[in-house]
């Protein structure tokens, strides 16, 4: 492993092109979770995915084809659990900290 791509101690061995693991994608879904800070519930991962024609030319013939990426990810409520579902607890509203105490006043 080259000294730029190094992985933490609990990473297996990444290939020498990447410097994070892959991260699946209930894991995305959990991320999005909290960045948002979402009440407890079921969500669903949606993928949104984009479509796009084009011509390419290989040496001196030219095709047409499709490119398919991903356009972006979010999550949406759920009522049962399917294959992209993920479970959030306590990120939002719900599992606020407790207050901080505050020193008594004094006088």
């Amino acid at each position: 492993m080259s000294s730029s791509n190094k992985a933490p101690r609990d990473i297996e061995r990444l290939p020498d092109n990447m410097v994070t693991p892959i991260v699946s994608l209930k894991d995305l879904g959990q991320i999005i979770a909290k960045q948002h800070s979402l009440p407890k519930g079921q969500y669903d991962l949606v993928i949104e995915y984009k479509f796009g024609p084009g011509r390419f030319l290989d040496g001196t013939d030219q095709f047409s084809a499709m490119a398919i990426t991903f356009g972006g990810l979010g999550l949406r409520r759920s009522d049962k659990p399917g294959p992209l579902s993920i479970d959030v607890v306590g990120l939002g509203p719900e599992a606020k900290r407790p207050a901080k105490k505050r020193p008594a006043a004094k006088g």
